[in-house]
């Protein structure tokens, strides 16, 4: 039960900090006591933790923000929400040079008493997981950050760290994207929505993924997902009856729903994606920023421009802004991933 209780807390120390600085117009000595005086906060000395590491940071030489609990406390909360996070990537170092063999295979062998130790053979590549910034900004009423309820902070948490996550997973998974997993991967075009014609476009799907056997993941939007598990086969069986909306499977693989993998073109134009995790590195070093402002003008677009039109003052609305952003990366070895694209 203490172990449960811990981990609840731990969930808000976030949105719990931020808050801390909302109620407090940013002044940090201010927001640590007005975080002191919360005896009902369970995390209140991580939250204090948090706030005084601002004042006198450890670290000033990789990332922006907060460290210590929050900072962990919000990474927490967008690893429940990121597919690269979820999936068991192997995980390495940002900023550094990795050498990687292609194939993303290693020799192993007996070897004799001054014989040579076998080395895989094949192209190696350099490359350097260049982190990139994932951020996002929310509105809060000043009503909710005075709040005492625990759903205030659970609220403010849970819709920072779903948009922060949906930002990545888009460029994780996204065809459109560039440095998606899927970018340079093989594509495939469909035959046709019959089953038979389906059953053979999936199974030159796996084909196209050597390791797909080895833990491999199919991706595709929730229409896709959703034709998928209504398809009949002549005598009316469900021809894929493990397929849904959540918790699915096909062909033994787990499922990602995300409408990252949805088509921007015709409405019936599907992509089906499967990614082999075995293949893909990832980066992660625990980067967070976390802010607040009551000063600033927000222009509410989802495709701002440097315009200065149309913006809006949270100090008039009475409101707060709160900024949260990560930084990860990852690299996809070739043959790491394929798509099919069919019409439905």
């Amino acid at each position: 039960i203490e172990k449960a209780q811990a981990m609840r807390a731990n969930r808000y120390t976030a949105a719990r900090t931020l808050l801390c600085l909302a109620v407090a117009r940013n002044d940090v000595l201010a927001a640590i006591a007005y975080g002191s005086a919360r005896a009902d906060w369970t995390d209140r000395h991580q939250v204090v933790t948090s706030l005084k590491a601002l004042v006198d940071p450890a670290d000033t030489t990789s990332f922006p923000g907060m460290t210590g609990p929050a900072g962990e406390s919000f990474l927490e909360a967008v690893d429940e929400h990121s597919w690269p996070a979820r999936l068991g990537l192997t995980k390495y170092p940002l900023n550094t040079r990795l050498l990687l063999a292609d194939d993303g295979s290693m020799v192993a062998a007996e070897v004799g008493e001054a014989q040579a130790v076998p080395v895989v053979a094949g192209n190696w590549t350099s490359t350097t997981l260049t982190p990139r910034k994932f951020s996002a900004i929310t509105v809060i009423s000043d009503e909710l950050a005075r709040a005492s309820s625990p759903a205030a902070a659970g609220a403010i948490s849970d819709a920072l760290a779903r948009a922060v996550a949906s930002a990545e997973n888009r460029s994780f998974l996204s065809r459109g994207e560039t440095g998606s997993v899927f970018s340079g991967q093989v594509t495939l075009s469909g035959s046709g929505s019959s089953l038979a014609q389906v059953d053979a476009d999936l199974a030159a799907l796996v084909d196209a993924v050597p390791n797909a056997h080895l833990g491999g993941v199919f991706a595709m939007g929730k229409s896709t997902a959703r034709f998928l598990s209504q398809l009949r086969g002549s005598g009316g069986a469900l021809a894929f009856p493990t397929m849904a909306l959540s918790d699915a499977r096909l062909f033994g693989l787990d499922v990602i729903v995300d409408d990252a993998m949805a088509s921007a073109g015709s409405p019936n134009l599907r992509h089906i994606g499967l990614i082999s995790p075995a293949e893909i590195v990832y980066g992660s070093d625990g980067g967070v920023e976390l802010s607040t402002s009551k000063a600033a003008a927000l222009k509410l677009d989802d495709a701002p421009t440097a315009s200065a039109d149309a913006l809006y003052s949270l100090f008039q609305m009475n409101a707060t802004g709160i900024k949260g952003a990560r930084w990860s990366a990852w690299y996809a070895r070739p043959n790491a991933a394929a798509t099919l694209s069919v019409e439905f």
